[in-house]
């Protein structure tokens, strides 16, 4: 409310109010120092003050009087300059009326007064008088170490003193020597010593004086400070008293156990009391017995807590019934010893601020939504430049910059401190004509969107970007410069051409699967019967070597097939856990008859290697089409290096290196010191049917092979070359966490044959089914062979005798492979199986049959695959 005093001023009167009793307090504590100090002289000065200001004369002359009754010698009291303050006592007729009269003999008796009215703090000095020669003696009289008088005694006369000395001093100063002898006689005589006694009773009587003194200004002081303190007290008691009366607010005061002290009237009226009907009571006096228990509880917490508490509730006053909603505080006040007093309550109105906060509130509520937007408006410019993802700079007309956002800062690594006030320096040479074109057409009003371009990073590595950019104006509407987004598409360019790279790889797959089952079962009839045929004949005889060709026709097509499944990552496999050192070093032998001579190939395997799981045969087809590959790169003599290795990559690694991935992994390296590739010739090396190498000289399918093995194996690899430096290729295969290492058999050098064994042959293809069983017949089995799965089970429950061995395609009418064998040991239990299928792994795999516990055949197969693999699910080994 206007006019009110602020809860702060009022806090602050409070206090001041607190100061004022604590000043009171100690003003009544240093009266009764003061009094102690009437007895006890200080050093302090008092500048101004006389005798005649801190004593009675009359007293100080009685006491003059009374001491040269009681010594017999005269005396007089002095100021500093040797004026008398006091009249004369029992002074001599010689000096007051005959020497002093002269001039002279008055000069004399004033040097010698001069003498004796020194300030001596060793005792009172004691002289003859240079007028005369009698004795006198002075003490001097302090204030605070400030002489302000003398008390001179004296007029005596010892021994020493002859009348022939005063005749000569009555000549001296021109004086009848008659009368001055006469005068002589009547002055008072003594001894030294008896004078001397005197003397220092003079001196004990002069600082009793001066101690006196010092009291009388002590106290004169004391009492004038007193009255000038209670009267500002009594000022300041009524100022306080006035404004505690005067305030809107409600003030009171109680002492720990919860009893009122004081209020003001606006507490009166709270409580429809007086102060005096107010003090000595307490809450549960005027108020509900629950109110008064929560206002004894906020007492109590703000005395255990040792500050202050606020609190807001309705009041009901019980003056007139009205009610009030009062913002409290209380707070524990102390006296200035750190005694507690008590609990000091303030409370102020604020039912006129509650009725405005709750209309403010509702009009807050009511334009909550234009503000809202309001405040979207004021900072849409500054999270835009600060919070937008792509980076963004913005140039002036002259085409300096002027700022870069946090985002471009972050891609490009230029700061706003290298770029400020000039032109940024990362516009690649050969990007620039068409970046000025860019510029020009949006400084015609023409926005550029998406423009693909490139820029340079402060490091010097060259980004794929698009831009977008466009005009802005000032508040005036004038053109100011331009806005320029750059969105780096680096990587999604890189994605891009892996995505491409996969539709390519999967174009292949589908083309290879398409025709692979078919192409596969016709090559196992051709290879087949070609080689039964070969089997009756003569190597000399014409036949044998056409037929030989053909074999050689057929073997060549059937690996082709097999590179571009295993390229396709749809190559049907059966993975084992391998040592990867004991497989490599079981093919040694068979590379270097590949390699050659020229060819140096050096193995260098990695002590306790991790392994892997993959099978056997394609770490085969891995190995030879690398080194078959590194061997057609070196014209002449050259070295091959094979070696082994582990590591292990973190997140933060393969963050900043694209193509990692995270984990553990066992490393198949192959490196030659041929021609080596560039750039270009690198990113396409693993594309299918690309190849360097001349007409008839390659299928373009041996590294096309190697990455599809290798992705099939959810590894990755990586080429490092250059050109005339040779090449390494790195392949990275996932380490297997188990500990069994499967031994890898090697295949017999001769064709293995049965003991008349009988075996069941299942194959829907008639010319499939009818090679197989001549092969197995050849080999010494007894075979029953059949065209579907229906006509085996019926030969199964006619046959009376053991069946050892059923083969069977995968993919059938009526039952698949897999089907067909459950049923098949309902009659013969301990029957072994082998299957064989033209399909791609991705069928077999929907079909359930790829298993590490199945024994599989690919088509196409030859006489030795087929009697290998029969004799190998015979012996279960």
């Amino acid at each position: 409310m206007a006019g009110k005093p602020t809860y702060e001023a009022l806090f602050q009167q409070v206090r001041e109010l607190e100061k004022v009793l604590a000043e009171k307090e100690r003003k009544e504590k240093a009266l009764q120092r003061r009094i102690l100090a009437l007895t006890q002289p200080r050093d302090s000065t008092a500048e101004g003050l006389e005798l005649e200001d801190l004593f009675d004369m009359d007293d100080i002359q009685r006491l003059q009087d009374e001491f040269s009754r009681a010594t017999g010698v005269a005396s007089i009291i002095t100021r500093v300059d040797g004026s008398p303050i006091t009249h004369p006592s029992n002074f001599c007729r010689l000096c007051e009326k005959i020497i002093r009269k002269t001039e002279k003999g008055f000069a004399n008796c004033c040097k010698s007064d001069a003498a004796l009215g020194k300030l001596s703090s060793d005792g009172p000095i004691v002289q003859p008088c240079m007028s005369g020669g009698l004795w006198d003696a002075g003490a001097g009289i302090s204030i605070s170490g400030r002489h302000i008088a003398n008390w001179l005694i004296g007029q005596v006369r010892d021994e020493t003193q002859t009348e022939e000395n005063m005749c000569a001093y009555a000549r001296l100063i021109g004086v009848d020597e008659a009368i001055m002898i006469e005068a002589f006689r009547e002055v008072p005589s003594m001894s030294v010593e008896t004078f001397g006694h005197i003397a220092q009773m003079l001196f004990t009587l002069a600082n009793q004086l001066s101690a006196i003194a010092y009291q009388n200004v002590q106290q004169v002081r004391f009492i004038a400070d007193l009255k000038r303190a209670e009267e500002a007290l009594k000022e300041s008691e009524a100022r306080l008293q006035t404004l505690i009366r005067t305030l809107p607010d409600l003030i009171w005061l109680k002492d720990p156990q919860g009893v009122y002290l004081s209020c003001n009237p606006r507490f009166e009226a709270h409580f429809g009391a007086k102060e005096k009907d107010i003090v000595g009571k307490t809450d549960y006096d005027f108020l509900s017995k629950k109110r008064a228990e929560l206002h004894r509880k906020e007492d109590r917490q703000v005395l255990e807590e040792g500050r202050p508490s606020r609190n807001e509730s309705e009041f009901t006053f019980a003056s007139d019934g009205h009610h009030e909603i009062l913002e409290t505080i209380k707070t524990p006040m102390y006296r200035s010893d750190g005694r507690l007093i008590g609990v000091l309550g303030i409370g102020r109105d604020t039912t006129d601020r509650k009725k405005a906060e709750t209309k403010l509130q509702r009009s807050r509520e009511r334009y909550q939504s234009l503000y809202q937007e309001s405040l979207k408006q004021t900072k849409l410019y500054e999270s835009l430049l600060r919070s937008a993802p792509i980076p963004l700079v913005i140039y002036d007309l002259d085409g300096q910059a002027t700022y870069v956002n946090p985002a471009f800062t972050g891609t490009f690594g230029f700061t706003m401190e290298d770029v400020e006030g000039r032109r940024i320096p990362f516009i690649p040479k050969e990007e620039e004509e068409q970046s000025l074109a860019a510029v020009q057409k949006v400084l015609s009003g023409d926005p550029v969107f998406s423009m693909a371009n490139r820029r340079l990073t402060k490091d010097g590595r060259t980004l794929d970007v698009q831009v977008s950019s466009s005009c802005y104006d000032d508040d005036a509407g004038n053109r100011a410069g331009i806005v320029v987004f750059l969105k780096d598409v680096t990587r999604v360019k890189h994605t891009e051409a892996q995505l491409m790279q996969a539709q390519k790889m999967e174009s292949v797959g589908r083309l290879a699967g398409g025709v692979a089952h078919d192409f596969n079962n016709m090559l196992s009839v051709i290879l087949g019967h070609t080689e039964l045929e070969m089997a009756q004949l003569d190597e000399t005889q014409p036949l044998f070597k056409s037929l030989n060709v053909i074999r050689q026709a057929a073997t060549r097509s059937a690996d082709l097939t097999r590179q571009l499944l295993a390229f396709a990552r749809k190559q049907t496999v059966t993975p084992k856990v391998l040592d990867l050192n004991k497989t490599l070093e079981g093919m040694l032998k068979m590379l270097r008859r590949l390699l050659g001579e020229d060819i140096n190939l050096t193995w260098r395997p990695k002590e306790d290697l991790w392994p892997v799981k993959i099978d056997a045969s394609q770490v085969d087809q891995l190995l030879t089409n690398l080194c078959v590959n590194a061997r057609d790169a070196i014209k002449d003599v050259g070295k091959i290096i094979i070696e082994t290795d582990t590591i292990i990559f973190d997140t933060a690694y393969c963050r900043e290196h694209q193509g990692f991935i995270p984990g553990e992994f066992v490393v198949l390296a192959v490196s030659d010191n041929g021609r080596g590739m560039d750039r270009d010739t690198q990113e396409k090396i693993f594309e299918p049917f690309f190849t360097t190498k001349g007409p008839g000289q390659g299928t373009g399918l041996g590294l096309s092979t190697v990455y599809g093995i290798v992705k099939q194996n959810n590894g990755f690899l990586n080429v490092y070359s250059e050109p005339g430096m040779g090449t390494t290729f790195k392949i990275y295969l996932p380490s297997y966490l188990g500990q069994t290492v499967e031994e890898i058999r090697l295949e017999a050098e001769t064709v293995p044959h049965g003991n008349g064994e009988v075996v069941l042959i299942v194959e829907d293809e008639p010319l499939i089914l009818n090679l197989a069983g001549k092969i197995l017949q050849n080999v010494g089995y007894t075979v029953l062979p059949a065209g579907s799965p229906t006509k085996a089970l019926r030969m199964a429950q006619a046959h009376t005798g053991d069946i050892a061995l059923v083969v069977t395609d995968v993919v059938m009418p009526e039952l698949n492979g897999r089907e067909l064998v459950m049923r098949l040991k309902s009659f013969y239990p301990d029957i072994k199986c082998l299957f064989m299928s033209g399909y791609t792994a991705d069928v077999i795999a929907h079909r359930g049959v790829i298993d590490e516990d199945f024994n599989f055949i690919q088509k196409p197969f030859s006489t030795r695959d087929l009697a290998l693999k029969v004799a190998e699910a015979m012996t279960g080994e």
